[in-house]
C-alpha cells in the first residue's frame, strides 16, 4: 500500500514538472493575464450596459472637470473680481 501511494505521488509530481516544462512560466502568466484582462472587459461591458445613467453622470463630471481645468485663469479672475466687488 506504500509503494502504491508512493506511486501516485511520483506520478502526480511528474505530470506536474512535466507541465511547467512543457509551458513556461512566461506564457501561463500571459495566459493568465489574457483571462483577467477579458474577464474585466466583460464585467465592465456588463455594467455600462446595466447603469447608463452612471455612465453618463461620470463622463459629464470628467467633461466639467477638464474644462474647469482648461479655464482655471479665466475662472478664477472671474470669482476674483466677483469677490472684490462692493455689493453695497
Amino acid at each position: 500500500m506504500r509503494d502504491a501511494a508512493k506511486s501516485l505521488v511520483t506520478n502526480d509530481w511528474r505530470n506536474i514538472t512535466g507541465s511547467y516544462a512543457q509551458r513556461g512560466l512566461g506564457e501561463r502568466l500571459k495566459d493568465r493575464l489574457s483571462e483577467g484582462a477579458s474577464d474585466l472587459a466583460d464585467d465592465t461591458s456588463e455594467f455600462a450596459q446595466e447603469n447608463p445613467g452612471v455612465i453618463e453622470t461620470g463622463f459629464a463630471l470628467t467633461l466639467a472637470a477638464a474644462v474647469g481645468w482648461l479655464f482655471r485663469e479665466e475662472i478664477a479672475e472671474s470669482l476674483q473680481e466677483l469677490w472684490d466687488r462692493d455689493w453695497f
